[in-house]
């Protein structure tokens, strides 16, 4: 699938998910490989919109990235930096990636609708320390996500899960 010509966004969204199925399947050279491509696109991209042409926003197109297109992009590349470490059982690493995930969603405007981050990044680092054996961080993280997108249903799961293990 040729996805060159749509935004770092929604390339980001399709590398994402590209790299949840290789993490599934135990690939991490495949992983790696999604992990590489995407921080050479967002050196690109950044560059670009650093360093590009100023444009009036009307005449912004969909492949045009902005702060924020750049900022989602950066948000699940740390996430799966974090899945891909958490593989090699570098935990220190995997949880600053995810801390550094939690930072840059943070540093953006919360937006209603459903997440533009396919696993948001609060309700991530909750499942990971719950997989650590850290319930009460991970039920600190698990209230903390469910501020921010009251109702969804994962979280409730995890926090339910939560509960019936303390």
């Amino acid at each position: 699938m040729d996805i060159t010509d749509l935004n770092i966004s929604v390339r980001s969204q399709y590398h994402f998910l590209e790299g949840m199925k290789a993490l599934k399947t135990g690939n991490a050279k495949k992983l790696d490989s999604i992990i590489d491509l995407m921080g050479q696109d967002q050196k690109r991209e950044s560059f670009i919109v650093a360093e590009g042409s100023s444009k009036l926003c009307s005449s912004v197109t969909r492949d045009q990235a902005t702060q924020m297109d750049l900022k989602e992009a950066e948000i699940r590349q740390q996430q799966l930096l974090a899945l891909r470490e958490n593989m090699d059982k570098n935990h220190k690493l995997a949880e600053e990636h995810l801390i550094k995930s939690i930072e840059i969603a943070n540093s953006i405007s919360y937006s209603y609708g459903p997440p533009s981050i396919q696993k948001p990044t609060r309700e991530l680092y909750a499942e990971w320390l719950l997989a650590q054996n850290r319930k009460e961080e991970a039920a600190q993280q698990f209230q903390l996500a469910l501020k921010k997108g009251p109702g969804r249903v994962r979280v409730l799961k995890g926090m339910e899960t939560l509960k019936q293990i303390l």
